[in-house]
């Protein structure tokens, strides 16, 4: 995902990552120790260690602030697409259509990232999204089809919403 942090959709996300990591570390994966090297090195790695790092990475400054980050979002926030506009001149061009089967039709053809807006849609591009610190290669655009109006897979949806609420486009944020 480039240089921006990939947030965790959920606490028990965050906590098989976690496990992974330590059993990898305990395992002396280099890649492992690598990671949790960001930390003062311990007598013993165990498990709030790994927490700590997948908090870290994730952008957070422990694993208690991303923990309350997530049970604290509870329903999924909404996300208002017209901020994506606010405050910022664009270089981008976005394709805009009128009905979604037009966008649809349009994204299935040319690719991109579908969203609404007002009683519209648009199709942007990936510099579009990562220059709003959206990372286009999270795999749940592909889950969900790059569609945000019609997304394919709910769950997905629900990690992609919550992250872009936390980068900033959650409705009345």
């Amino acid at each position: 995902m480039g240089n921006h942090p990939t947030l965790p959709g959920t606490v028990t996300e965050c906590r098989i990552q976690a496990h992974r990591l330590l059993k990898a570390a305990r395992d002396g994966d280099d890649s492992a120790l690598h990671r949790l090297s960001a930390l003062p090195t311990p007598p013993r790695w165990q498990l709030k260690h790994a927490l700590a790092v997948v908090a870290l990475e994730a952008g957070f400054p422990g694993w208690p602030a991303l923990k309350a980050h997530l049970e604290g979002a509870g329903e999924t926030p909404t996300v208002d697409t017209e901020r994506f506009f606010e405050g910022r001149g664009s270089a981008y061009l976005n394709r805009w259509f009128r009905d979604l089967a037009t966008a649809e039709e349009s994204l299935r053809a040319d690719g991109g990232w579908l969203f609404p807006y007002r009683h519209q849609f648009f199709i942007c591009e990936a510099g579009f999204l990562d220059a709003r610190g959206i990372p286009s290669d999270d795999p749940d655009w592909a889950l969900i089809g790059h569609n945000w109006a019609r997304p394919a897979d709910a769950a997905a949806h629900a990690r992609l919403t919550r992250r872009l609420a936390a980068a900033g486009l959650a409705a009345g944020g």
